[in-house]
């Protein structure tokens, strides 16, 4: 046995699973020879061998060593490369909220400044308001001490007795209640204003005045008591008569003067065929006279236009009725009459009076004509008569004047 025989080293299960075979195939030729002799059996066979340090098994063992070495430095270092890149990031992070955070911190300072600086220019704007408002009261009260001033010289000046002013507003009312009626035959405006005076009349509270309270309610019954003339419908009537005289039909429009002639030439022409030569004599004379007609007339002319110019008749009717309906807002009652009577004349005598619309047109004039459009006015001057002959009047205007 030799030297390396004997210094066998302690191996593990796996490494004695693969012992034998590795030590069969390195056995020396001298061992095979001495198993040979011996019977096939040496002395040596029950023991173990195993290779020596610098044999292929502990160079396997090594190189698995090396390759788990390895490993374990690659994932170190893998995880070293990790964590720095890591700490960078969050280095990185850390850095960039930084800055976030200090650009922050300047903005909210400049907003905190501009704030600041927004409140002391409103601070400032308010008190100048201040300052402007109270000067503006300053000049109101100054403005009103001079209007109080003012009143009371021009209370000094007029008197203190607003009876004055009050009878002078009777007096006004009174003559506009008169003006209305004569001048534009306004009752309702007559009445309105003679209500206003009573009513200032009553507001004096002085026993005097009931003479005069007394004339203006019985002025105010007088002119209630008139008839009432429904001036726009009668308006409205004859604008609607205007607008349908066109459809009139026109009396004669086809008519040809001369059949009287030509009857006497008709009934004188069989005798020109007679015998007698005096008799053809006379029928000529005839002839001749007919040439020229001598007519008289007693009634009144009559406009001059030939029948066939129903432009014109339609024309001068609606003329008539217009100026009717003028003289119907105007209050001139004459010119009222004098219209619509020429006009009915008109419609008689030149538009077809067996028609229905002529028919109805007559009888629509004659009801215009019926209606008296200024019916007789009341007196409306005695209580403004009354009213300055009462003292009190008489004083008040003489102490006013």
């Amino acid at each position: 046995m030799t030297d390396s025989e004997r210094k066998e080293p302690v191996t593990t299960d796996a490494e004695d699973a693969q012992a034998p075979g590795d030590g069969a195939d390195d056995a020396t030729p001298q061992e095979s020879d001495t198993g040979a002799e011996t019977g096939g059996k040496s002395p040596t066979d029950d023991v173990k061998v195993l290779p020596p340090p610098g044999d292929n098994g502990g160079t396997a063992t090594k190189g698995r060593m090396s390759w788990l070495a390895l490993t374990a430095l690659l994932v170190a270092i893998a995880a070293w490369v990790g964590g720095f890149l890591a700490w960078q990031n969050l280095t990185t992070r850390v850095d960039t909220f930084a800055s976030g955070q200090v650009a922050l911190d300047g903005r909210l300072v400049a907003a905190q400044a501009a704030s600041d600086t927004r409140a002391t220019a409103l601070e400032a704007q308010l008190v100048e308001q201040a300052a402007a408002i109270a000067r503006q009261e300053t000049a109101l009260e100054h403005q009103r001490e001079l209007a109080e001033q003012t009143y009371q010289a021009l209370r000094t000046e007029v008197g203190q007795d607003r009876n004055r002013w009050v009878i002078a507003e009777i007096e006004y009312l009174m003559r506009i209640a008169s003006h209305r009626l004569l001048r534009a035959r306004d009752a309702h405006a007559a009445i309105a204003a003679l209500e206003a005076a009573d009513r200032r009349l009553h507001d004096l509270g002085d026993p005097v005045w009931l003479g005069v309270r007394e004339q203006v309610s019985d002025e105010i019954a007088a002119l209630r008591a008139m008839p009432e003339v429904d001036i726009e419908g009668l308006a409205l009537s004859l604008r609607s008569l205007a607008k349908r005289a066109e459809t009139l039909p026109v009396l004669g429009a086809r008519y040809r003067p001369g059949d009287a002639r030509g009857d006497r030439a008709e009934g004188a022409e069989p005798a020109a065929h007679g015998e007698d030569w005096r008799e053809a004599l006379e029928v000529a004379w005839q002839q001749i006279k007919g040439l020229v007609e001598v007519r008289r007339n007693d009634q009144p002319a009559e406009p001059m236009l030939a029948p066939s110019l129903e432009y014109f008749l339609y024309q001068n009717l609606r003329l008539q009725l217009d100026a009717a309906r003028l003289a119907l807002l105007r209050g001139e009652a004459p010119l009222y009459a004098e219209s619509l009577r020429s006009a009915r004349d008109w419609a008689a005598t030149y538009f077809d009076q067996e028609h229905a619309s002529t028919q109805a047109m007559v009888t629509e004039l004659d009801r215009l004509l019926g209606v008296d459009i200024a019916p007789q006015l009341p007196e409306v001057g005695g209580a403004l008569r009354a009213l300055r002959a009462v003292p009190a009047y008489r004083e008040a205007r003489g102490g006013g004047s």
